[in-house]
């Protein structure tokens, strides 16, 4: 193996190390540079909100509609450690994480081999696009958990001791604490791996080391274990989350799973390459299960260490695949898409022969094409520069012209912490105003019942906010989305108890009540 020499009578660095510290510090710098460069008061300000909010003292879930608590308390150390409770240190928090998911990536597909011109191609293009797809900032925590379940699972299977199968537990029931999706895509990600390899490499696991995963995953669940146990209120609410998601039957507002031969209904040639690509993604996720059935199907040589990567990617792809296809759209895709990306990398990199180049290329426009859509808009010489939350940030003219209206309505209208209302979907600005939102739903998309409407109905009457501004979206183009069809009863308390003031907004499109 080819080795690098830093300094005299230093220790060696291998290529694969280089390539992995590369991995690092590539990423890390492609998103220090972006980091100062948009702002999303929606799922971004879901998060952002989160962590001021775990600031403040609230619990997620209990004080606040929330994912699992992970990133919401991990954010906020970022925010503790740099003094500040704007929306960079929580980029920063995600940052890492994505970083260590890129080098993480490139571990396994290097493993320790020397790195040949041709493979140092490969490995620079994956981590320039496993970067680029992970630019939407606050779903890095997502795309961390699928990495470091396959590579947890890798390791199982290269060697499946006890001591591994119990510490691969608790990696399944840690990333349940980011999200208990994670934890049930990690559940259902090593069952298959494990029956795959006990399969296609004639590796069989004991009942006693899945009973040593199985502890392992309590272990690892732990922290949600002892919130549920010891803090007030937190076990109700958590039981309220689960079941609400199991009476409304999703997490998302489903979209049309695109197709390849879905592209070419219309549209011009570079929208039709886009269509065409992220179709033979959607469809690649869901069929790279069976890859290494395939492989060895037509006895297709790899090494043990390749065929064992592949498996954990393909059994991988499968649950994540969900995931994309939950919401079939390319913020989606890319939170599904990393078992996929490191498992066609890593095939890349193998493939032998002339045709070599031309597979490398075909597979790196594949991944790439898309990514220029999933990513920062690239019309950032539009940006103007702003101040929030003490933070100096580029923002495109449509926010800009959001956080003037969150602004005037503060001036306006409040004199509290909890006095003003943003319904259904603008979490960001109870972040840029500092402010708490005076009802639990701080994000609302889905249809409610009655049950939940009068409980937020009640929290409307207990904090009697001066101010609430309504915006009545229309989602993916559906009316019956709107707020005043998704969230009727509460919809109806506001035009029962509030003055219908839209004047105010001097025509922009949203809905502002405030009160009589």
């Amino acid at each position: 193996m080819n080795k690098l020499k830093f300094a005299q009578d230093r220790t060696y660095l291998t290529e694969w190390q280089i390539a992995v510290l590369l991995a690092l510090a590539l990423s890390a710098a492609i998103f220090v540079w972006q980091i100062p460069y948009g702002l999303n008061l929606w799922d971004e300000g879901f998060l952002w909100y989160g962590a001021q909010a775990v600031l403040r003292g609230e619990v997620p879930i209990r004080d606040f509609i929330a994912y699992d608590p992970f990133r919401y308390y991990w954010s906020s150390w970022f925010m503790t450690a740099l003094g500040s409770d704007g929306v960079i240190p929580v980029r920063y928090a995600a940052m890492v994480l994505q970083s260590v998911s890129v080098a993480l990536g490139a571990t396994l597909m290097l493993g320790r081999a020397s790195l040949s011109g041709w493979r140092w191609v490969m490995v620079l293009s994956y981590i320039v696009i496993a970067t680029l797809w992970m630019l939407r900032w606050y779903k890095g925590f997502d795309i961390f958990a699928s990495v470091l379940l396959v590579f947890t699972t890798f390791h199982v299977l290269t060697h499946p001791s006890s001591a591994r199968f119990f510490m691969a537990g608790v990696v399944v029931g840690g990333v349940a604490v980011l999200g208990r999706n994670h934890g049930l895509y990690g559940v259902v990600g090593f069952v298959i791996a494990t029956v795959m390899t006990s399969f296609l490499e004639r590796k069989i696991i004991s009942m006693n080391r899945v009973l040593l995963f199985a502890i392992g995953v309590v272990l690892g669940f732990s922290p949600q274990l002892f919130m549920l146990w010891l803090i007030p209120g937190y076990w109700a609410a958590f039981l309220d989350s689960v079941l609400s998601i199991i009476e409304m039957g999703a997490t998302n507002l489903p979209l049309p799973i695109p197709m390849p031969w879905d592209a070419f209904g219309g549209g011009g040639a570079l929208r039709q390459l886009k269509d065409l690509t992220v179709g033979l993604l959607f469809l690649g996720i869901g069929l790279f299960v069976a890859v290494p059935y395939v492989l060895r199907r037509f006895k297709i040589d790899l090494e043990e260490r390749t065929r064992l990567v592949l498996i954990a990617c393909a059994s991988f792809s499968l649950p994540y695949a969900h995931y994309a296809y939950s919401r079939a759209d390319l913020e989606h895709l890319s939170l599904g898409l990393y078992p996929f990306l490191i498992g066609i990398s890593l095939l890349a990199l193998n493939v032998r022969g002339k045709g070599r180049f031309a597979v490398g290329v075909i597979i790196i426009l594949l991944l790439m094409i898309p990514s220029k859509f999933a990513i920062l808009p690239w019309n950032i010489r539009e940006f103007v520069a702003v101040n929030i939350s003490g933070e100096r940030l580029w923002i495109s003219p449509e926010v800009q012209a959001e956080i003037q209206l969150i602004e005037k309505i503060n001036r306006e209208f409040s004199s509290r912490e909890n006095d003003i209302a943003f319904v259904p979907l603008w979490p960001g600005a109870y972040s840029v105003l500092r402010k708490i939102s005076p009802i639990w739903e701080i994000y609302g998309v889905l249809p409610r019942n009655d049950r939940f409407e009068e409980k937020e109905i009640a929290l409307l009457r207990k904090n009697a906010p001066k101010a609430i501004l309504v915006w009545n979206l229309s989602l993916d183009g559906r009316e019956e989305l709107q707020y005043r069809h998704t969230h009727r009863a509460t919809y109806e308390y506001i035009l029962k108890h509030y003055r219908d003031n839209r004047s105010f907004l001097e025509e922009l499109p949203y809905e502002f009540f405030t009160s009589q």
